[in-house]
């Protein structure tokens, strides 16, 4: 049978170009960048991400390129024979960050079946076994809070009750899985279809809500607002935690590390390598930043009208005189005898939306103000999934050609070797479909998908800067592609970058060992959620064996 490992050679320029485009507008770009964002300061995250992105993500990102096109890269033994090992970490860190990112898909999948329903599900509380009141636990919150946490994922109240699998999400997982398989098998032709849908742009479904600001007293923006954007917080510009998660984020939604760029560079002969750098590295940063927006723009859209909702039911109970009344312009005509109401309104409405399911708690909440929510709604889930497919398939192909490098016999059962994978990665990804899977995606998110990686990149870095030699290295691309860049000497791979990298595995460190991780648990009683307390470090043997092979693959 024909060897579906293969690196194809490259045909349509158009699926090349898909394919670079395809990891700047990724989940990671488009789910996991805004809610970090929003828990580590708004403007603060970015001003550290943009940093990052440019003094350090080009240049790896343009030495991956390099790599690939250069050395038609197929595995780290052609810089040393010795550094086969970082292909196994490469395969491993590409398998953690697949199961996570396939559990995101299905919760798509779920929000994507509940979509064509009418009413949606989320818009209003469902009614009590009596068949006449509304559920208590919804009435304590709101409707798009409650069908996230009790519908879709039927969560427990801490990460040490397991609770059973979510039937629905099993399912939908299994299509996720099955998906990927069947659009690896199909080839080169499927992949760049899938591609292409991952660029639909993304902010359409959000675009009726983008321009209406939330208000806040004394005319200034709700901390969750779009406006938080641009306001960095000087207590968290210096914060570890926040440059840590930066660079663990830059390195993850540009796929450094783990194989893709090179993978797909390598079957590129006549491509400007460094013009490809450029290109990627603004198209990555413009599609976070307007993603981002989109969803602060939704949080503070929705806050407007919460706000305005609650007072007037406040000032229907009684609680609140008729005087209350919010006005029209409520951003600068804020009442003094609620001020401090609002206040506190505004820290709940950010505290209750953190961690991964930002994206859908933001966006199921405001499109059921939208003229034709369902369509909206199809519209957000079918682009979140498709952007899924995308890395998935594209990492699963990474990670079988490096796993070929090692096991040059594996060539031979392809098929075989396929389905295996999926089968086991499926069966690894049941964590995040049970009842208490929400906080394992969490701490999984944080431990085993930042300081693995970072050290692999330490490494990678080594294995071209030192081992093949840094002016080596420059001096072939320089020849191929007949033109030099002056920044990119090779003092910057040598030093500059790796002392970047080493500073950020010297603060992950840190963080890890002194800091006990949290979780935001859902408390069904009150309807709200709390931060709990994990057990030590509850990957930890899995994480200190991602550490160990990747630190010895190279001695």
């Amino acid at each position: 049978m024909e060897n579906l490992l293969a690196q194809p050679s490259r045909h349509y320029e158009t699926d090349f170009v898909l394919a670079q485009l395809g990891h700047s507008v990724g989940l990671a770009a488009f789910w996991r960048f805004p809610y970090l964002c929003h828990e580590n300061g708004g403007g603060s995250f970015i001003v550290s991400y943009v940093f990052l992105l440019f003094a350090m993500g080009f240049p790896l990102i343009f030495m991956e390129m390099a790599l690939g096109q250069n050395l038609h890269f197929s595995g780290w033994k052609q810089i040393h024979p010795r550094m086969w090992g970082l292909n196994l970490a490469t395969c491993l860190i590409s398998f953690m960050l697949l199961l996570y990112y396939n559990a995101v898909i299905a919760w798509s999948i779920f929000y994507l079946g509940n979509s064509f329903l009418c009413p949606l599900p989320w818009s209003q509380c469902p009614v009590g076994a009596n068949g006449t009141s509304e559920v208590l636990e919804c009435v304590r919150t709101r409707p798009s809070i409650y069908f996230w946490f009790r519908e879709t994922l039927m969560v427990t109240g801490s990460i040490e009750e397991g609770g059973g699998l979510v039937f629905s999400l099993t399912v939908c997982l299994l299509v996720v899985w099955v998906s990927i398989l069947f659009i690896w098998l199909q080839g080169l032709q499927a992949k760049g279809k899938v591609r292409g849908g991952a660029l639909v742009p993304g902010e359409p479904p959000a675009r009726p809500c983008s321009g209406h600001p939330s208000p806040f007293p004394g005319g200034r923006p709700l901390p969750c607002s779009a406006a938080a954007l641009v306001l960095p917080q000087k207590s968290l510009i210096t914060s570890t935690k926040v440059w840590r998660q930066a660079g663990a984020q830059m390195f993850i939604s540009t796929g450094l590390g783990i194989g893709n760029i090179i993978f797909l560079y390598s079957c590129a002969t006549k491509n400007n390598c460094a013009q490809d750098a450029f290109m990627l590295t603004f198209t990555h940063m413009a599609s976070c930043l307007l993603t981002t927006q989109v969803i602060f723009s939704m949080l503070g859209f929705q806050a407007a009208i919460l706000t305005r909702k609650c007072l007037l039911d406040l000032i229907a109970r009684g609680v609140l005189p008729l005087e209350a009344t919010p006005p029209k312009d409520l951003n600068k005509k804020a009442v003094q005898s609620y001020a401090m109401w609002l206040e506190q309104e505004g820290r709940d409405l950010q505290s209750s939306k953190q961690g991964p399911g930002l994206v859908f708690v933001a966006f199921t909440e405001a499109v059921t103000s939208f003229p034709g929510s369902s369509f909206w709604a199809v519209l957000f889930f079918l682009l979140l999934i498709s952007q899924g497919l995308n890395i998935s398939v594209s990492q699963l192909q990474g990670t079988l050609t490096l796993l070929q490098d090692i096991f040059p016999s594996l060539s031979n059962f392809s098929l075989t070797i396929s389905v295996t994978y999926c089968c086991l990665g499926f069966l690894c990804s049941l964590l995040f479909t049970q009842r208490s899977g929400l906080y394992f995606l969490k701490l999984f998110d944080e431990i085993l998908a930042t300081l693995p990686l970072i050290i692999m990149i330490f490494f990678e870095t080594v294995g071209v800067a030192w081992i093949y030699g840094a002016k080596r290295f420059l001096d072939e691309v320089w020849a191929m592609l007949e033109f030099k860049i002056k920044l990119m000497h090779e003092y910057v791979l040598r030093y500059y970058t790796l002392l970047g990298v080493m500073i950020l595995i010297i603060i992950s460190l840190l963080d890890f060992i002194m800091e006990q991780p949290t979780y935001q648990a859902w408390d069904s009683n009150n309807g709200i959620i709390v931060s709990a307390v994990s057990p030590p470090h509850p990957f930890s043997p899995v994480f200190l064996l991602l550490v160990q092979d990747t630190i010895t693959s190279v001695l």
